[in-house]
């Protein structure tokens, strides 16, 4: 479905991402992870054709994602990015109609089936009591379902988010992943997300990617990829890691900063307790 071979992308004539692949096959969940400044948001724009990469190239259904015209990617593929705005008088419903865009000509309306897919929309994310309202009254997570709400109006294939959950407590952290989880599950809509919260990444994931300064590091399922290696070399911490009971998927819990690839004092403390008991 999506397949990026090879690719390297520069800003401002520096690399930030060099010869990365990644196959993403149809009806999966798959989480981009890895530290700040790595290259995540960046692979997710150039998959997206928010921007060229330098080498390489990215595909959807077999085509050079930047050949295809930007409408029919946008009936393929819809992208939530980190930050997202609508005018200050924009209720929920117009924000969810303008999924329909893609599938209009500029002159035309959005007719009976446009609307009964607005209205589907609406109903998958739950945002039925909320249709009236201004988006800027909604809160954080109503407003992220919102969002999501529109991308499922334009009916892609594809759903890709970069960082769903940033600046979301954890119940709508939680509402929001279990919504994507439903959308993946009941309409077999294919996810792609960048994700902080590894243990977020792990239980929802059917596969995981890992970017460090650009390269890819370690792919596959999250039994494969959460490991005290990897969270070494990665992200320069000691864990403990353990089998989340109701998903079955590894659940990590930080002890400490590795400093010259040696335990920090407060971690070796946490490991002899956890040793004794």
């Amino acid at each position: 479905m999506i397949y990026a071979k090879n690719l390297s992308i520069s800003y401002d004539k520096k690399n930030v991402v060099s010869n990365f692949t990644m196959n993403i096959n149809e009806g999966e969940i798959v989480s981009i992870i890895g530290p700040n400044g790595s290259g995540k948001s960046t692979v997710l724009k150039v998959i997206s054709r928010l921007m060229k990469s330098s080498n390489g190239a990215a595909f959807l259904d077999g085509s050079d994602v930047h050949s295809l015209p930007t409408k029919e990617v946008a009936k393929k593929l819809a992208i939530l990015c980190q930050h997202n705005h609508s005018p200050s008088d924009c209720t929920v419903r117009d924000l969810i109609s303008y999924g329909r865009v893609p599938h209009k000509q500029w002159y035309e309306f959005n007719n009976y089936d446009d609307n009964s897919i607005v209205d589907w929309a609406i109903e998958v994310t739950g945002l039925n009591e909320f249709e009236h309202r201004y988006v800027t009254t909604l809160s954080g997570g109503e407003r992220q379902r919102a969002w999501v709400a529109m991308a499922l109006a334009q009916k892609t294939k594809v759903l890709i988010l970069d960082e769903p959950t940033t600046y979301l407590d954890v119940s709508h952290q939680l509402e929001v992943m279990e919504l994507l989880k439903k959308i993946n599950e009941e309409y077999k809509i294919t996810i792609i997300m960048v994700l902080h919260d590894l243990n977020q990444a792990s239980k929802y994931s059917d596969r995981m990617y890992v970017i460090n300064k650009g390269k890819l590091v370690m792919e596959g399922r999250p039994s494969e990829v959460i490991t005290k290696k990897m969270l070494r070399d990665v992200y320069k911490i000691d864990a403990h890691i353990s089998v989340e009971q109701v998903s079955g998927k590894p659940l990590f819990y930080p002890l400490g900063l590795i400093k010259n690839n040696d335990r920090i004092e407060k971690s070796n403390k946490i490991v002899k307790i956890r040793e004794a008991q």
